[in-house]
C-alpha cells in the first residue's frame, strides 16, 4: 500500500533528517525537471533547486518548470555523493509562502503561477533511469501556500536517487511546483563503487516531444 500514514509531527520531532546531517559536507546532489523565476530581494531571479533542501527558514522557494503541456510532470531528484539513502518519512513545504503567483515564466505564460504540489509521487531509483513508487499523495487541495507535512512510510527504502514527481496539477494551473522546504529521516550508508557508473541523464535528447494537450496561455485569469 503507498498511501502510507500521515504524521502531524513537526520537523523536530521527528528528529535531525538526511539532507539537514550533509548540509555542510556539501555531499547532497539536487537536480530538476527545469526551474523558474521567483521575486527574491525585490528582483525576478532564477530559483536553484537545491534551495528545497537548504536548513533554514526561508522567504523564497525553489520553483520548478511551468509546463506547457498536461503530459510534463516536474520533478526533483537528490542523492548524496558516495553515499545511498536509507529513509523511512519525509516532510515536504509548499511553496509560495508570502505571495499569491510567486512563480514566473512569462516568457511563455505572460503572468506567474501560483504553483501548488497537489498530486505527486515520491520514487527510488539505482540508476536514474527506472523508478518505482514508494509513496503517492492524490488531490490534496491542502498543499499550497506554505502548507506542511509529514508522513511516516511503511517500511524502511534504500536508494541512490529520491525523486519527487508532480502526478497531476492543480486544476486551472499548468504543471509546476514550488518547494519552500523537503526533508527525508533516515540514515545513509557508504558504498565503494562509483556512484556515477549508472548514471543516466534525466534529458533524453532522443525523447519525442509531445505536442498534444498544449495549455493556453490563458487558461488561468
Amino acid at each position: 500500500m503507498l498511501f502510507s500514514l500521515f504524521l502531524s509531527k513537526s520537523y523536530s520531532e521527528m528528529g535531525k533528517g538526511i539532507f539537514s546531517t550533509y548540509f555542510n559536507q556539501k555531499i547532497v546532489d539536487v537536480t530538476a525537471s527545469g526551474s523558474s523565476k521567483q521575486r527574491i530581494n525585490g528582483t525576478k531571479q532564477m530559483t536553484k533547486p537545491e534551495y528545497a533542501i537548504y536548513p533554514w527558514d526561508k522567504k523564497y522557494d525553489w520553483c520548478s518548470n511551468c509546463g506547457r503541456t498536461y503530459e510534463e510532470h516536474p520533478y526533483i531528484i537528490f542523492s548524496l555523493n558516495s553515499r545511498k539513502i536509507k529513509f523511512n518519512g519525509y516532510l515536504i513545504r509548499a511553496g509560495c509562502c508570502y505571495e499569491s503567483g510567486c512563480c514566473c515564466e512569462e516568457e511563455y505564460y505572460g503572468y506567474c503561477i501560483d504553483c501548488c504540489l497537489y498530486s505527486w509521487s515520491l520514487q527510488i531509483s539505482e540508476d536514474n533511469e527506472t523508478w518505482t513508487t514508494v509513496h503517492q499523495v492524490s488531490k490534496d487541495r491542502d498543499m499550497r501556500r506554505c502548507k506542511e507535512k509529514t508522513y511516516t512510510l511503511e517500511k524502511e527504502y534504500s536508494a541512490k536517487y529520491v525523486r519527487l514527481i508532480q502526478d497531476e496539477a492543480c486544476p486551472g494551473y499548468p504543471p509546476c511546483i514550488a518547494i519552500n522546504k523537503m526533508e527525508l529521516f533516515g540514515n545513509s550508508i557508504q558504498f565503494e563503487e562509483n556512484p556515477d557508473a549508472d548514471f543516466v541523464s534525466f534529458h533524453d535528447d532522443d525523447e519525442d516531444v509531445s505536442i498534444i494537450g498544449h495549455i493556453s496561455r490563458n487558461s488561468h485569469n
